[in-house]
């Protein structure tokens, strides 16, 4: 005996057939993206692993950037492709008008000496920039000295959506320069003690819509002179609420007495004084979160 089903139960049937054929598809479907993503993951990872360079005072552009073969500081930027991330390790030495200048998407760490600073100097000879960051490119600025003997030079310069990172670097005298400026979006952070050994027209500079976070400890050699120590403009923020300042004489102080007593930074620049003059800080249409001690300079300026 034949049994018909009756057009209900087949058309159930066929719904079912088709509700299981529908799932084992999107089942595949997820199966081929959870690959695709674990894919992208790995290469993600890969491309996280990035790339080691060498540049020296005598380097050059000749894209291997090893030891034995250096390159250049720009050189060595320019071997690191787009969208990767690249650390480029500073031979010791001088490097005579380096105008380093990151941009498109890099993320680039240099590096110089961190045991001894002042073993790598960026020096510039004439008004320009010694290292500059733009266009989403990411850097970070360590172990190293900048200065010029030009006037208008900036040390450490952003602009256009970037970040910058700096740590344990001295800046130098940069007369009528800046010693770290960011404009147009962009931020930095001081991320480590820094040292302060010569005058500059201004120490920061935020303009344009970009932030400093300057919440680390710098020390001040003696005498140092700023038009202004902090400049903040066109809806900038500078943020300096965790900043520690300390003079050469402050850092002798504390020395001799942290030891015997719990006597503080803070105590200790009250104490001692800063040795910086002129203005401590400059605000037009922009927030300043000022340090616990304020910042150095003779008078508070209008923030």
């Amino acid at each position: 005996m034949r049994l018909t089903l009756a057009p209900a139960a087949l058309a159930a049937r066929t719904s079912v057939a088709s509700a299981h054929s529908h799932w084992r598809g999107t089942g595949t479907a997820i199966r081929v993206w959870l690959g695709l993503l674990f894919a992208l993951a790995l290469g993600g990872a890969a491309a996280h692993a990035g790339y080691d360079f060498v540049a020296a005072p005598d380097g050059d552009d000749n894209g291997e950037c090893t030891y034995a073969r250096p390159c250049s500081p720009q050189g060595a930027v320019n071997a690191c492709p787009h969208g990767q991330w690249c650390s480029v390790q500073l031979q010791a030495g001088l490097y005579l008008d380096p105008e380093v200048n990151i941009y498109y998407h890099r993320t680039i760490s240099l590096r110089g000496n961190c045991d001894d600073p002042h073993a790598v100097i960026f020096r510039a000879t004439k008004r320009g920039v010694l290292v500059r960051i733009q266009d989403h490119a990411t850097g970070t600025v360590s172990c190293l000295t900048l200065e010029a003997t030009a006037p208008g030079v900036v040390g450490i310069s952003g602009r256009q959506h970037i970040i910058a990172d700096y740590e344990r670097v001295i800046f130098g005298p940069m007369p009528e320069g800046t010693h770290i400026g960011m404009t147009e979006f962009s931020i930095a952070s001081c991320l480590d003690t820094v040292w302060i050994t010569g005058d500059a027209g201004v120490h920061a500079r935020a303009s344009a819509h970009s932030k400093l976070n300057l919440g680390c400890h710098m020390t001040l050699t003696e005498p140092r002179r700023f038009t202004h120590f902090v400049v903040a403009a066109m809806f900038s923020v500078v943020d300096a609420n965790g900043a520690v300042f300390a003079s050469a004489a402050t850092a002798r102080a504390f020395t001799q007495v942290a030891s015997a007593t719990t006597f503080s930074v803070v105590e200790a620049d009250r104490a001692v004084g800063f040795v910086a003059t002129n203005g401590a800080c400059s605000s037009s249409n922009s927030i300043v979160l000022q340090p616990e001690q304020g910042f150095p300079g003779g008078s508070p300026g209008n923030c």
